[in-house]
């Protein structure tokens, strides 16, 4: 629990849920990627099976630890492969849930990247979701609620999470020993986005596609829209520099919305490629290169 930078509301309405009995089987974490929201669900399966400390989970014992560690035999973690968490992965974790727990109280499935499941994944997903086994927690995690079908929304409790504020997101860093940390890293509000891509290489992007010509921009947006964890870090980069920019000028503040727009497409799977050569040349001509 003390590794946990920030997030004070989303585990108070957490705790408030175990010590009164009513953890539904179901929660949806809804915020920013890289901010923590999976440490926030391991921490919430280890309180609810913490015999040390019920309800907190005390991080040292044998079952904390294989939570932590992702090794306990009642925990499935399913991450998207490719662009997607696709019906078969779906089907590994009903497998799983039908039987008891082999040790713990709560068998427990995390789904990563949620917001990514297919039309046929989140359809079949359904009725476990409205008649999971007693013994069953499942935790969503999404960038975007409204990016799932609202059939399985409404079978969710969702929590919002929040962006770290600087000092959180310069504490997380110091703890992983960056003790370098770019001010642009800080502002992000997200560890593991400013990990994701060194800020270095978004520089060099962004020159690259402000000084040069069509192809040069169509070259970057090819380049990384290939990942669209590594668009919405570098979209989020773009806001950035335009927000702290754009009493500059109205073309700025302008731009500032238009890029918002965007990477609202962009979390509602939009093409990364085409959301972000718009991005680049709304910018052209408008902003300089850092």
């Amino acid at each position: 629990m003390e590794t946990i930078i920030g997030h004070e509301k989303p585990i108070a309405l957490i705790k408030a849920l175990i010590k009164k009995g009513k953890v539904p089987h179901a929660l949806l974490f809804e915020g920013p990627e890289g901010i923590g929201k999976k440490k926030v669900a391991l921490w919430t399966i280890q309180a609810l099976n913490c015999k040390e400390a019920p309800g907190e989970g005390c991080g040292r014992c044998n079952t904390c630890e294989r939570i932590s560690r992702l090794i306990h035999p009642d925990l499935l973690l399913l991450t998207p492969q490719g662009d997607s968490l696709g019906i078969d992965q779906i089907r590994v974790a009903q497998q799983m849930l039908q039987f008891k727990p082999l040790e713990a109280v709560w068998k427990a499935v995390i789904l990563e990247g949620a917001d990514r499941l297919t039309e046929e994944a989140a359809n079949a997903f359904l009725k476990t979701l409205e008649e999971p086994p007693p013994w069953t927690l499942i935790i969503l995690l999404a960038s975007s609620a409204e990016s799932l079908l609202p059939t399985v929304r409404s079978r969710c409790q969702k929590i919002r999470f929040l962006p770290l504020s600087e000092r959180e997101v310069a504490e997380v860093l110091r703890r992983m020993g960056i003790t370098d940390i770019p001010e642009e890293a800080i502002r992000m509000g997200s560890p593991g986005r400013a990990l994701k891509l060194g800020f270095e290489e978004v520089k060099n992007y962004l020159a690259t596609a402000l000084t040069g010509d069509e192809k040069e921009v169509l070259k970057v947006a090819e380049e990384i829209g290939q990942d669209k964890e590594k668009a919405l870090t570098f979209m989020d980069y773009l806001l950035f520099e335009v927000k702290s920019k754009a009493f500059q000028s109205l073309s700025l503040r302008e731009s500032f919305w238009k890029l918002l727009e965007l990477k609202e497409a962009l979390l509602e799977h939009a093409n990364p490629r085409l959301c972000l050569e718009s991005a680049l040349f709304e910018l052209k001509g408008k902003l300089s290169p850092c």
